[in-house]
């Protein structure tokens, strides 16, 4: 193959199908060949916004390592065939913040102030495959990815970083473990996924608060471990 096709989100709310060369490889960079893009609700806020370059949207994404070079191969401890969920973030690996691990705040991973990310950086950056919406997804140098097995369906795989956050969230900046009360406001995707976070912390008391129009989301709360879920309108 020596095109790949992707969806680019032209201007707001239009999307169109565009052709992209398969781009060169060279040693420190791979290419994934997707298999599953989650949708976030950034993508959908990001779409609407007319002032945004064309670029391929998607961050939330899983697939099979299609080329690697050597370099990246030894860095990321992956082959070719290997299945990996990938971060959006892009940073340098080097700052102060990098090396704290809170890599997601590094300054190279903000476009606003001239980074790149996965699923918002423009076409206009080569080789202008940035996101997962996509047949073939570029990775760069500073990629961060995670292997998965084989028999996670990718569907559920693309929840890696939505549920990821969950656990961020509630464990590490939250510090819940077993005994403690968690009360999480929202019981959107990533709300549901504190609640996940917090079960398998070991909270005695997950509380999740919504709006009547949560109904569904508060009952999944619940299924999933929530003791206590509240209506706020009511």
């Amino acid at each position: 193959m020596k095109k790949v096709l992707a969806a680019v989100a032209v201007e707001a709310g239009r999307t169109e199908l565009a052709e992209f060369d398969m781009p060169e490889i060279p040693p420190e960079s791979g290419l994934l060949k997707l298999e599953a893009a989650g949708v976030c609700g950034s993508d959908w806020t990001s779409y609407l916004q007319a002032s945004q370059q064309p670029r391929i949207l998607g961050h939330e994404n899983v697939g099979v390592i299609a080329k690697i070079g050597r370099i990246a191969a030894e860095r990321w401890g992956v082959k070719e065939g290997d299945r990996v969920a990938l971060e959006e973030y892009l940073p340098c690996g080097h700052c102060e913040i990098c090396r704290t691990g809170d890599f997601r705040l590094c300054d190279y991973t903000d476009p606003w102030m001239g980074g790149i990310r996965y699923g918002i950086t423009p076409i206009s950056v080569p080789p202008s495959l940035w996101g997962g919406y996509s047949q073939y997804q570029f990775l760069h140098p500073n990629s961060i990815l995670h292997r998965l097995p084989g028999h996670v369906p990718g569907t559920e795989a693309a929840l890696a970083l939505p549920l990821a956050n969950g656990i961020e969230w509630v464990c590490r900046e939250g510090e819940a473990g077993i005994g403690t009360t968690v009360f999480i406001q929202g019981p959107g995707q990533q709300g549901l996924g504190c609640v996940l976070a917090a079960r398998e912390a070991g909270a005695e008391c997950i509380i999740v608060s919504g709006l009547s129009a949560d109904a569904n989301r508060l009952e999944l709360a619940r299924k999933l471990g929530a003791r206590h879920t509240i209506d706020v309108e009511r």
